[in-house]
């Protein structure tokens, strides 16, 4: 996924889009893939209309993960945008449906996943109408911020998912009243770095960019 969002606008390079989705691809596997793979393995589809014919869900997941494998192959191609996550639960679907019909399909948890397809979009867009103005100076100083929510957020994710698996720590020292402030602590630490030291840093950097970009053009005629 990262290959097809960041490495196809030049924001990084391909090497550092490699070591960074090594880090936390390992990191999402190891904290919350337990919890992603009992939603995709069980809760989208009503698994008891298959009771008696499992192998229909066999050849579905092996379809779903073919079709998968093409679609994100062509989404790397042409540079598309694309959630490997995403990709998997709507073949998931799509084959339940095929198979047993709409019926077949636990909507109550599905909801919230398609929910999350129309509201992600929605949201970006939302913060890019309020950052076109003036991108830059806007994104720089928004970006602590959003630095602060999204990584208070996949904190407290971690804590209250991942450690599911931990019966000891989340049935006995697991308490949200410490688990709220110290997730969205950390993700304020992160934000604090932004505004100093790293901030500053890659301001620093771009706008240096910016002048060689400028002096490479030359002066701008009228």
């Amino acid at each position: 996924m990262m290959r097809t969002h960041l490495q196809p606008s030049k924001s990084i390079t391909l090497k550092q889009a490699v070591i960074i989705a090594s880090i936390f691809e390992f990191s999402g596997a190891m904290f919350l893939g337990a919890s992603v793979t009992g939603t995709v393995r069980g809760k989208i589809f009503d698994t008891d209309v298959y009771e008696d014919e499992p192998e229909i869900v066999m050849l579905g997941m092996m379809t779903s993960l073919i079709v998968a494998t093409f679609m994100l192959l062509g989404a790397t191609f042409f540079g598309l945008p694309v959630s490997t996550t995403h990709t998997v639960v709507g073949c998931i679907i799509g084959f339940s449906i095929a198979a047993k019909g709409f019926s077949s399909i636990n909507w109550d948890e599905t909801k919230n996943i398609l929910i999350s397809w129309v509201a992600a979009p929605l949201v970006t867009g939302a913060f890019a109408i309020l950052l076109s103005a003036n991108p830059f100076t806007r994104g720089y100083y928004a970006f602590s911020f959003i630095l602060f929510v999204t990584i208070g957020i996949d904190i407290f994710f971690i804590f209250n998912k991942g450690t599911k698996n931990f019966k000891h720590f989340h049935n006995d020292v697991y308490d949200t009243k410490w688990v709220v402030p110290t997730s969205f602590g950390i993700g304020a630490f992160f934000g604090l770095l932004w505004l100093w030291p790293f901030g500053p840093l890659v301001k620093k950097k771009l706008e240096a960019k910016k002048k060689c970009w400028q002096q490479f053009r030359g002066p701008s005629s009228d």
